[in-house]
């Protein structure tokens, strides 16, 4: 899930339980525009980034 700073949602993926989050964490952050009070396209970089695993488990 992606959410923006006020924890508001913007995007999920539902994967399988066995797939590790790092190989969606690519596809879940390409497809969303930074809108900006600029004109031109939204902005794809973002200026903070912070993630979280939603569990760690020792298999």
């Amino acid at each position: 899930m992606l959410c923006d700073a006020n924890g508001v949602p913007l995007r999920f993926l539902l994967s399988g339980g066995q797939a590790s989050d790092i190989s969606y964490a690519e596809p879940l952050l390409d497809d969303v525009c930074i809108p900006t009070s600029k004109r031109g396209r939204p902005r794809k970089r973002y200026r903070w980034l912070l993630v979280d695993k939603g569990y760690d488990a020792g298999a």
